[in-house]
């Protein structure tokens, strides 16, 4: 893969456009690195804005936000394509998730490592990740409570023919605190979700997605005494799960 130019550091320019068309440029006034995936890099940023009145640059303000600088810069627009079509299925998603309109292969979002929580995911590469292996917060209950979430969107990718890998889950972890409830999840990582799935056994490969990601979740996440107890009750619901939903989407297709 051929290298491609450093965008993300201080003094770096993008420009985007709000929702109603109007230009903004913004400059990063400071840029740390949150961690890397397949598809790019993350970093977290604070950025001066000015944004177009009335056809005239004004100056904003600053904002604090994520950015992914995608390693070929095509896959941005590929991302947020595939993010407004997780939108059409009313999957929880960040409400921000813009392409830099320089063609400078990057998306902006909110960053969620902020107030007291961290977003972790599949992937081990991050600083979230990090800080929650190091408190371990998590309960089983905690665990239990996540899982029965994500069963309404593994049913949902399911029947209408996509597949959602385990890389998509975003998982809202407070940091600071012990858990005993659901954790908010989004699925703001859509680099590998397949909109057309034409394989054989999508129920299972959704299952699966779910299942990986949140035992990355208890890797990271919670005690080792605790540990293998989340991972088979993770199983066993799995396994059930995948009996009823295409149990369900048999009959379905029958109706």
């Amino acid at each position: 893969m051929e290298v491609r130019e450093n965008v993300a550091y201080k003094g770096s320019e993008f420009a985007f456009q709000t929702v109603d068309g109007r230009k903004q440029l913004m400059h990063i006034t400071q840029c740390d690195r949150l961690g890397e995936g397949n598809f790019g890099e993350i970093f977290a940023v604070t950025l001066a804005v000015r944004e177009e009145l009335h056809g005239i640059l004004h100056d904003a303000g600053s904002i604090e936000r994520a950015l992914k600088v995608f390693h070929i810069q095509e896959n941005a627009r590929h991302a947020v394509a595939k993010h407004d079509f997780l939108r059409r299925y009313r999957f929880p998603l960040f409400e921000e998730y813009r392409e830099d309109a320089g063609n400078r292969g990057c998306v902006l979002m909110p960053n969620g490592n902020r107030d007291g929580r961290v977003v972790v995911s599949w992937n081990r590469d991050s600083s979230a990740y990090e800080t929650l292996r190091k408190q371990r917060p998590l309960s089983c209950e905690s665990i239990r409570q996540t899982q029965a979430s994500l069963l309404p969107y593994v049913h949902r990718a399911t029947a209408f023919g996509f597949y959602v890998p385990p890389s998509a889950y975003f998982f809202h972890v407070p940091s600071d605190q012990q858990v005993h409830e659901h954790i908010p999840v989004s699925f703001d990582d859509t680099d590998e979700v397949d909109e057309c799935f034409r394989g054989a056994d999508l129920v299972g490969f959704n299952v699966r997605g779910a299942q990986e990601a949140l035992l990355a979740l208890c890797t990271c996440g919670m005690q080792n005494t605790e540990r293998n107890t989340a991972a088979s009750a993770i199983q066993k619901t799995c396994e059930q799960w995948q009996e009823q939903i295409a149990w369900e989407i048999e009959r379905m297709m029958h109706c």
